[in-house]
């Protein structure tokens, strides 16, 4: 009792107290204070932070994910520096989302400039298909209608050679994308087949595992800082951010790729950090 009370920095008596209780109850419920956990796990160097959100990993996932990262752990990083990885992206008008902290005093009603408007339907979006290399980024595509096989076959013969070129990469470069049904379908299939380019697919659930992910992400961010009017102005915005990354930008997160497989099987294929 004596070592329990000096790990917890608590009289002796409050540990015995404690002992008592949950000997007669089976449980600490009611018993500690949240406030003393909380004080506890602080002086032992915790803190609280926001959980981040990943997408749900089953057994099933996992052990798709692991197959990835084996069989492409060997790679050298040359090789990576010859995949161009294409993705599709949603940006929304209003992001209802994020969460942004005001400042008031208690009982007053907030100011207009402390709301943040919402719409139904997040008033209105932007999907894009666009590519990244280690050297930059590719073409961007805004798309009309729903991606279908069809539509994401004649984006890639329209964009995909023209991105090559831009980014310095030779006829011989990796196309990676996801396993988006639209991209296995058989008129896509036949043809990549065609042209013969070599592909790579990676499995699903997995953005920890796309290197082009962390460009969308700053893609959003910079959008935030100076919010868009209307889909007009957000099309201009996204252009005008998408033209202005750098290969310093990119060429870290494709250097990052063999850290990542390494992370998916230390954490044995559930999502990992990045």
């Amino acid at each position: 009792m004596a070592t329990i009370a000096d790990l917890l920095f608590m009289p002796k008596s409050s540990v015995h107290f404690i002992i008592q209780q949950f000997e007669k109850m089976k449980t600490i419920k009611n018993i500690v204070s949240s406030r003393l956990v909380r004080r506890r796990l602080q002086e032992q160097g915790y803190h609280s932070t926001v959980a981040k959100k990943k997408p749900l990993v089953t057994n099933v996932h996992r052990l798709k994910r692991l197959g990835y990262s084996y069989s492409y752990l060997a790679k050298s990083i040359k090789f990576w520096d010859r995949v161009l990885w294409c993705d599709e992206a949603k940006f929304d008008f209003y992001d209802s989302n994020r969460r942004q902290l005001v400042w008031t005093r208690r009982g007053d009603d907030l100011p207009s400039n402390c709301i943040i408007p919402t719409v139904q339907q997040g008033g209105g979006n932007i999907v894009v298909w666009g590519c990244m290399g280690k050297k930059g980024v590719g073409k961007l595509v805004f798309l009309e209608d729903n991606m279908t096989g069809l539509i994401y076959k004649n984006i890639l013969e329209k964009n995909l050679y023209a991105s090559a070129r831009k980014l310095g990469l030779s006829k011989h470069f990796v196309l990676m994308d996801d396993n988006n049904p639209k991209h296995r379908s058989k008129i896509v299939v036949d043809w990549v087949r065609s042209m013969g380019i070599e592909k790579l697919w990676r499995p699903s659930r997995s953005p920890d595992l796309n290197p082009l992910e962390h460009i969308w992400l700053f893609v959003k961010r910079e959008l935030q800082k100076a919010p868009a009017q209307n889909l007009i102005e957000l099309k201009e915005k996204i252009i005008e951010i998408w033209n202005s990354i750098e290969e310093k930008t990119t060429a870290p997160l494709v250097n990052s790729v063999q850290n990542r497989l390494n992370e998916c099987i230390k954490q044995k294929g559930f999502p990992t950090k990045y």
